[in-house]
This record gives C-alpha cells, sequence and structure tokens, in this order.
C-alpha cells in the first residue's frame, strides 16, 4: 500500500509541476537556452524562473535543469522559488533526501508557504518516515484547511504510521472533498478495517472498487473486509475478480475463504 500511494503522490507532484508550464513542449525546446541565459543575467526573474522549471517537466530535462538549479543557487542562496523548483525536480527524480533538504531551505526563508510543506511531507513519504511527514502535513492544513489534496495525503501518512483512528478522521473528510477519489476511500477503508470496524470498512471499499475497479489492491482489502464479516458469498464474489487482477494477492484469501 506503501508503494501504490507514492505512486499516487508522484503523480500529484508531476503533473502539478506542469501545470504551472502551459506552453508546449516545442516552445518549451526553443527556448531552453535563452530561459537559463535569462536567468545568469537577471537571476530576480521570478517569471523566467517558473517556467524554466515547468519546461524540465514537460520535456524530461528533470537532471540538467537540477544541475543549473544546483548552480544558480549557489550564487542565489535565499530564493525560495529557486528551492521550491529544485525540490520538486528532485522529487520527480526520487531523490527524496535532497527533496527535503531543497524545502526545508525553502522553509526557512518562507516558513508560511503551503506549497513548501507539501513537498517536505512527500520527501518525508518517499523515504518512508511517516512520523515526519505526519508533522509537515499537519502543518500544510493548519496553513490552508480547505485544501482539496491534504487530507487524503494526510490518511495516507497516518495510516502508514499505525494513527488508525486518526487516518480515519482525515480519510472521512478526503471522501467528502473528493467522493469519486477511489485511492481516499481505499485509505478510509483500510482505516477502518484495522479499528476492527469491518461494516464501514466494506462500505467505503466497495466505493474503491467502484471507482478503481481495475485496482488489485482495494479489492484485496475489501474481500478480506467481508471474510472478517464471516461472509462467504461476499468474499467469494470479489475474490474471483482479484483472481484475475492478482493470482498472487488471491491465493492467501482462498485459503482464509476455505478454512471459515
Amino acid at each position: 500500500r506503501v508503494v501504490a500511494g507514492l505512486i499516487v503522490l508522484a503523480a500529484l507532484l508531476g503533473s502539478s509541476l506542469r501545470a504551472e508550464e502551459s506552453a508546449d513542449v516545442k516552445s518549451c525546446l526553443e527556448t531552453w537556452g535563452s530561459l537559463q541565459k535569462t536567468l545568469r543575467k537577471t537571476p530576480a526573474d521570478a517569471r523566467a524562473l517558473r517556467r524554466f522549471a515547468g519546461c524540465a517537466a514537460v520535456t524530461n530535462r528533470q537532471k540538467e535543469a537540477i544541475l543549473f538549479l544546483e548552480t544558480f543557487l549557489k550564487d542565489n542562496p535565499r530564493d525560495a522559488d529557486g528551492l521550491r523548483y529544485l525540490a520538486a525536480l528532485r522529487l520527480e527524480q526520487k531523490d527524496f533526501d535532497g527533496a527535503l533538504d531543497a524545502a526545508g531551505a525553502a522553509l526557512r526563508l518562507e516558513p508560511h508557504r503551503v506549497a513548501l510543506y507539501q513537498l517536505a511531507f512527500s520527501a518525508c513519504l518517499g523515504k518512508e518516515d511517516f512520523k515526519q511527514a505526519i508533522t509537515f502535513g499537519e502543518k500544510a492544513l493548519i496553513q490552508d484547511p480547505e485544501h482539496p489534496d491534504l487530507p487524503a495525503m494526510l490518511a495516507f501518512a497516518y495510516l502508514a504510521d499505525g494513527q488508525y483512528a486518526k487516518g480515519a478522521e482525515a480519510g472521512e473528510k478526503a471522501v467528502k472533498r473528493a467522493p469519486r477519489d477511489g485511492e481516499a476511500w481505499t485509505t478510509l477503508g483500510a482505516c477502518y478495517g484495522k479499528l476492527g470496524r469491518d461494516r464501514k470498512a466494506v462500505q467505503a471499499l466497495t466505493q474503491a472498487v467502484h471507482f478503481l475497479p481495475e485496482n488489485p489492491i482495494p479489492r484485496e482489502s475489501l474481500v478480506q473486509a467481508y471474510l472478517s464479516l464471516r461472509d462467504k458469498r461476499a468474499a467469494a464474489k470479489h475474490l474471483l475478480v482479484l483472481e484475475r487482477l492478482d493470482p498472487a494477492r488471491a491465493e492467501p484469501l482462498k485459503n482464509q475463504l476455505q478454512a471459515l
């Protein structure tokens, strides 16, 4: 489940970086060199820096951009935007320690910027340092209580850290904000299951498999919830689907079903 959650986070973060640059790939390729020249000449040009980072994402030049930003920041160590983009690009490259270092440096300059807490939070999740991730996630939520994605991300961190009651609370908020988010329903169902609230788990995981019909993870959890309720018929029904999606996940559950 940790891996699945990280894949979702990577997709969210990658798309957020790309969303900052609306130009097409051709335009980015044509202006790549000139953007670097502009930043060397005028480091305070925030628009050029934002475009440069966005173009790096849409043209898959993250490694080249990281090297440039590292050099850029040696001369401009207090440029919070540069540090933020460096953190985001390192995160895309799964350099979680480097991403956390850059996000932390940016936070020391701008301690009230929600995006920086999100980057630090996601870097900690990548490191599987869930307690530190939760610290950053909770601070981000204080800064922006209405943020659409934070409750789901925080619920996942609580689940991974074994804080199931807090995970369920955050997960309930997440599905209210995004009722079609299958991953949020999956996390909520898993938290309910860990708390022994099997009927609530079934309700949440039924939503999860509705929105993620080809994902074996919520299907596996749903089978487990039905087994806990000793509902053989429902467990067998979803176990058949799980066997098609992921036979390895289905095998131990078949043995549990036969033992009921």
